[in-house]
């Protein structure tokens, strides 16, 4: 949706958004950025430097990566090493983490824990 000029500068004098997004997990943040991003109240480039750097902070890699490629319109092979190398230490920690409580798990889902 477009706003005018003057109805956009009424929306964001009032725009409580910035405080919300103070008390909000990072994961739920990601759809009030996307609710915002698609007003158009403000600049596309200012939502999409706030959706990345948001998503950085969090385990969602790929949906950075998503979006970053969505953002640069470039391919996977543009995107920067660190993003894949975050990838994979993210992984490699879920990985540790699933073996940890394997034996946790046995207890109350006996047959659907592998490990």
């Amino acid at each position: 949706m477009k706003y005018s000029a003057e109805d956009a500068e009424i929306i964001i004098k009032y725009d409580l958004s910035s405080t919300h997004a103070k008390y909000v997990d990072r994961h739920m943040l990601n759809y009030l950025i996307q609710h915002i991003e698609q007003s158009g109240v403000y600049p596309a480039e200012q939502m999409q430097t706030a959706t990345l750097e948001m998503l950085w902070k969090t385990s969602m890699i790929d949906h950075y990566k998503a979006k970053y490629m969505e953002y640069k319109n470039i391919k996977e092979d543009g995107v920067p090493p660190e993003v894949n190398e975050k990838r994979e230490a993210l992984v490699s920690r879920i990985t540790e983490l699933e073996k940890k409580c394997a034996p946790f798990l046995k207890v109350f889902y006996p047959g659907d824990v592998d490990g």
